[in-house]
């Protein structure tokens, strides 16, 4: 019973706070639902454009690869980390793919 107590004395408090502060309490109750108000009317005058075709990409199973693998070429890899760097030449020697040149580059 002492922690329902104690939790009406806190709400008491709490009250005896906001009624103290009318300007504060105002703020803090018109600030969310102004901001609320612009967004739904910013909402409702962007137009929007739907997309009823969405590309459906082919899946296939992770053990495996594409058909096409031979076309995969390693783009880009973060080369500021010696185990990054590292573990792309691996699966470049593993998968055998083109490194769009002789020698693969890191971008970083």
């Amino acid at each position: 019973m002492a922690i329902f107590q104690q939790f009406g004395l806190l709400l008491w408090k709490n009250y005896l706070q906001q009624k103290r502060q009318i300007l504060v309490t105002l703020v803090e109750i018109l600030l969310p639902l102004l901001f609320s108000c612009i967004l739904i009317v910013l909402r409702q005058k962007v137009s929007f454009k739907d997309y009823p075709n969405a590309t459906i990409y082919e899946s296939y199973s992770v053990e495996t690869l594409p058909r096409d693998w031979k076309n995969l070429q390693l783009t880009y890899v973060p080369g500021n980390s010696s185990v990054v760097r590292q573990v792309a030449e691996d699966v470049q020697r593993s998968l055998f793919l083109s490194s769009g040149g002789e020698r693969m580059s890191y971008n970083m």
